[in-house]
């Protein structure tokens, strides 16, 4: 499992992360693109594929949306250079996938493509999405969900985007409330987790919270390894 989470900057906050993507499966050029946290509406998901090869380290390579997440297959997942999950409103995201049961897709290709998920689609691949409403700036539950669990890939984690050293009260807060570490990512922030280890690839350096109000700074360079988290931890 090779996962890429990023805190949802643009094309210049995030270059040390989308260089760092590029690296990853070399000689396959084409990615599949979920942009469903989006509306499809007027043109959106072709905008953001040109959103998305924009950003100058993915120069040459091409995008396809995976529009239909139901009739999606493995195998021609497995095909892509990644699976690239856009940001956007975090819950019509998951209301999509969950809709979709695209979570058994997902997981069937763990193991052959990398997953870059920024903003929304970080948070989808931690524990649940509740973070996506913490900050100055929640995402609205326009899709009425209930169940907020989502893939669970962090060993119990969940990742919140978007961060500011400002906001770090608000992350202590919402990690003790919710009994839940967290993995805080700025805009220009991003880390690699393979096989449990998380490294930090951005910018700015990564914050790991914890519900006991400790919290780790990892520089960018830095790995360290996550700790599998419980509700009795």
């Amino acid at each position: 499992m090779r996962l890429i989470l990023a805190g949802g900057g643009d094309a210049t906050r995030s270059s040390k992360v989308d260089s760092f993507y590029r690296s990853l499966n070399p000689g396959r050029r084409t990615i599949a693109c979920i942009p469903h946290a989006i509306a499809p509406a007027e043109g959106a998901w072709e905008g953001a594929e040109r959103w998305l090869l924009e950003r100058p380290a993915l120069k040459g390579f091409a995008a396809h949306t995976i529009g239909d997440l139901a009739g999606a297959e493995p195998a021609t997942l497995s095909s892509f250079h990644s699976l690239f999950v856009m940001g956007g409103n975090t819950f019509t995201l998951l209301a999509c996938v969950k809709a979709a049961g695209f979570g058994s897709k997902l997981r069937a290709v763990l193991d052959e493509v990398p997953i870059y998920g920024t903003s929304a689609g970080a948070i989808i691949l931690g524990h649940d999405i509740e973070s996506a409403q913490v900050g100055p700036e929640p995402d609205e539950n326009t899709a009425g969900l209930l169940d907020l669990g989502a893939f669970d890939l962090l060993g119990g984690y969940n990742a919140y985007t978007h961060f500011a050293p400002e906001q770090s009260r608000l992350l202590a807060d919402f990690c003790r409330r919710a009994n839940r570490p967290c993995i805080a990512l700025s805009e220009a922030a991003g880390v690699f987790v393979e096989d449990q280890e998380i490294t930090s690839i951005g910018a700015d350096p990564v914050v790991i919270a914890y519900p006991s109000g400790a919290s780790v700074r990892l520089e960018e360079g830095h790995t360290i390894r996550l700790l599998a988290f419980t509700e009795d931890a």
